[in-house]
């Protein structure tokens, strides 16, 4: 099920396409792509003979290897994302497109979780999750940006939703994919197969540890408690499969994960507490 390899598409990280097909569209004025310096001036060739601008920004403030490179229509609004970088996060989520409900969301659990004394970042996915009720939207899953920390194109929106059933975000998504289809139908059907997969997520929960990819993808199915696969990734090197692989089916509950194989209990997984990990189940 899972492929590890993305190929370039037009020269440039097929991890790109989906935001760069909403700018080349309208539906944002802006985005903005982490490379390191060595793809930079590749990436910015290949974007320049598209008639699109691009400035360089800051450094990642994680990965530190890698630079923000801000690409838009009009080179005044490449100018504005600079101003913006890091200082305005509100002017920047706009011009990328955001919802207002998702930005607002965005801002506030910033603000509430200075206020409450912490460090690094809220835990962003946990918190829509926590906001989302009934099953989420795989229209709206924003946790495969990485697998085994490898960019990927299997994404359609770019942000932090405020629930992952957000009425706006939602429309983007579905805008997004048809204008995908419409010029890269290969690419659109594997991205739509990738969202539809149940995500064990465990959340940060306040450590200031920043990793919204924390945790595992499956090829399989789920109802929130029980995963049913066949395959399994990480999102993030750190963290290994062994225990998953062993087995075929999972129950997520309070104190633990059970792992069993045809039945057979062959693993367990300790939490110290509920919300240690969560199942996000995606699949429709």
């Amino acid at each position: 099920m899972f492929y590890y390899r993305y190929p370039k598409i037009h020269g440039l990280p097929s991890a790109m396409i989906p935001a760069l097909v909403g700018l080349r569209h309208g539906l944002r004025e802006a985005m903005s792509y982490e490379a390191t310096a060595s793809e930079i001036g590749r990436i910015r060739a290949r974007i320049n003979t598209m008639g699109l601008y691009s400035a360089i920004g800051g450094k990642h403030r994680y990965e530190q290897e890698r630079f923000f490179l801000y690409i838009a229509r009009q080179s005044k609004v490449v100018q504005q994302c600079l101003r913006a970088e890091r200082r305005d996060p509100e002017t920047l989520g706009r011009i990328f497109g955001y919802p207002e409900c998702c930005i607002s969301s965005f801002l506030h659990r910033w603000r509430q979780h200075k206020i409450d004394g912490n460090s690094g970042e809220p835990d962003f996915p946990y918190l829509a999750f926590s906001n989302t009720r009934r099953r989420p939207r795989p229209e709206i899953n924003n946790l495969l940006w990485y697998m085994n920390d490898s960019r990927t194109p299997y994404y359609l929106i770019s942000h932090f939703p405020c629930s992952y059933r957000c009425k706006k975000s939602l429309d983007y998504a579905k805008n997004i994919d048809r204008l995908i289809n419409d010029e890269y139908s290969r690419l659109a059907r594997r991205i739509r197969a990738y969202l539809c997969l149940p995500i064990l997520l465990f959340p940060n929960n306040n450590r200031g540890i920043r990793d919204e990819n924390n945790g595992f993808v499956f090829s399989g199915q789920s109802d929130g408690l029980w995963i049913i696969y066949n395959d399994v990734h990480p999102l993030r090197t750190a963290r290994s499969t062994r225990a998953f692989m062993n087995g075929n089916r999972l129950h997520n509950m309070n104190r633990k994960i059970d792992i069993y194989h045809n039945g057979r209990l062959v693993g367990s997984i300790p939490k110290n507490h509920r919300l240690e990990a969560v199942i996000l189940p995606f699949d429709p």
